[in-house]
């Protein structure tokens, strides 16, 4: 194929891409799955795009709908996000759920975004959420970096809250009591990093040795909740130790299964 007719060949279709209304940019922005009458569970959708996008046709589901034991859940005909704006499709009823309607599973789960073509353009798999006043999102909007909120932006912009300001105040580190405990077999892990460096958690048994490390990575400034599973283990007493920036703690905890 000769440049003139690859030139047109890119241009048409870039111009019937447009045309159909498909939007690769659209992300999960923000996820709500501790919800209960009135305030169900929810996902929020984000349009980063210089242009509006019609929704209908896309598609939203958990781990039920792409196992396909659930059928998928279709965002409303006629469903328009604003550029550089949100949607918000509540993805239960009543905390039940009635055919293409799920309810996110607070202990953590995936779910998938797919366009009308059936082509998955965004997926996240969130943790499980501590309590009823936290959510899971992007901080910027639309951004790689996930948290864990303490502040919820359901259908507003993550950035025009003071989760950032939040944050940025926190002058500490602190590891906090894992809770359940005993646990079994998962248990939910707090814990406070005064400035974004290297992380780590590592758990060990009785005799000091390490059985599993939970996190080993960079994590920014604030505080996160991570998840620890000890079906592989045996029952008995555990220690969870935080390494970061000099700082270090250590919590025991109990696997009783």
């Amino acid at each position: 194929m000769n440049k003139k007719y690859l030139l047109l060949f890119v241009v048409l279709s870039a111009f019937f891409s447009m045309q159909s209304g498909f939007a690769q940019s659209l992300v999960m922005n923000e996820i709500f799955s501790r919800g209960a009458a009135p305030d169900l569970d929810w996902i929020e959708i984000y349009n980063p795009a210089a242009t509006q996008v019609d929704l209908t046709g896309y598609k939203i589901y958990d781990e039920g709908g792409n196992g396909g034991t659930k059928p998928k859940k279709e965002f409303p005909s006629g469903t328009i996000i604003p550029a550089g704006g949100f949607y918000v499709i509540v993805t239960d009823e009543d905390g039940v759920t009635v055919g293409s309607k799920f309810g996110l599973s607070s202990s953590g789960e995936q779910v998938w975004l797919e366009n009308p073509s059936a082509i998955v353009i965004d997926t996240i798999t969130f943790p499980a959420m501590p309590i009823a006043t936290t959510s899971y999102g992007r901080l910027p909007d639309g951004g790689e970096t996930k948290q864990i909120f303490t502040i919820i932006t359901r259908g507003a912009s993550n950035g025009a809250t003071d989760v950032g300001d939040d944050i940025n105040s926190i002058l500490e580190y602190k590891l906090s009591q894992n809770y359940p405990n005993p646990f079994n077999p998962s248990t939910t892990i707090e814990f406070i990093i005064a400035k974004t460096g290297l992380v780590t958690i590592k758990v060990f048994n009785i005799l000091g040795s390490e059985v599993a490390t939970l996190v080993n990575e960079v994590k920014n400034s604030g505080t996160h909740f991570i998840n620890f599973n000890g079906s592989e283990l045996s029952n008995g007493v555990y220690f969870y130790k935080l390494t970061a920036d000099g700082f270090s703690a250590t919590k025991k905890f109990v696997l009783m299964k």
